[in-house]
């Protein structure tokens, strides 16, 4: 039986990984390729977003 604070480690870690599988490829791989360009805005919302998932876990 998985606790509480299991439960929700378990969640933290499945949308951890939902955000690397879905922006992987479209957003991380080509910012360390030095590839992808964008307004200021989007990378602003993809290190918040970045930063809020590795708060959750």
């Amino acid at each position: 039986m998985i606790t509480c604070s299991g439960f929700f480690v378990t969640m933290a870690v499945v949308a951890l990984s939902a955000v690397l599988l879905a922006f992987g490829r479209t957003y991380l791989l080509p910012i360390s390729r030095g590839t992808f360009s964008a307004l200021w805005v989007v990378h602003l919302h993809g290190a918040f977003a970045l930063t809020w998932m590795l708060l959750f876990l």
